[in-house]
């Protein structure tokens, strides 16, 4: 997906990516079982959110690093991949956390509640908008460059 933007994340990308998000998956694994009797919970649901709100920091986290292995030189190539990184940025997090929302329950067979559903997408909106500002801190971070 990133590259389909034409990023091109550092090559230790996918690697340090999965042992960060291997932390979400086990805090949803460990604690999932604990609400399996109760149904739907203001606890449970949570919970999920707040995976959800990890997941999205894990990737504005890696800053310059998702979008090139170095800083491009030229301000235009920068301001291209930011902007490119800005839309696809956004979106990565949620896939990867319905992926992974997905498994855990299908793994418990449980079903996703619709109130659970319809507080994701009603959180997406503020969860974009941190994501937004934890990523371009980090990419003036690493690139040097005044926020």
């Amino acid at each position: 997906m990133l590259q389909d933007c034409s990023l091109r994340p550092h090559d230790e990308v996918s690697g340090v990516l999965f042992y960060l998000l291997l932390s979400v998956y086990f805090k949803l694994a460990s604690a999932l079982p604990n609400f399996r009797s109760q149904g739907e919970s203001d606890s449970e649901l949570n919970l999920i959110l707040d995976a959800y709100q990890m997941v999205s920091r894990v990737f504005a986290s890696f800053g310059g690093a998702l979008m090139a292995p170095s800083a491009p030189q030229s301000i235009e190539n920068q301001a291209d991949l930011v902007a490119s990184a800005i839309v696809v940025g956004q979106e990565v997090p949620l896939v990867e956390f319905s992926r992974l929302i997905g498994f855990l329950y299908a793994a418990f067979e449980r079903e996703i509640p619709e109130r659970y559903r319809k507080s994701i997408v009603e959180l997406s909106s503020s969860i974009h908008e941190d994501w937004c500002e934890h990523f371009i801190e980090a990419v003036g971070f690493d690139w040097d460059i005044a926020v």
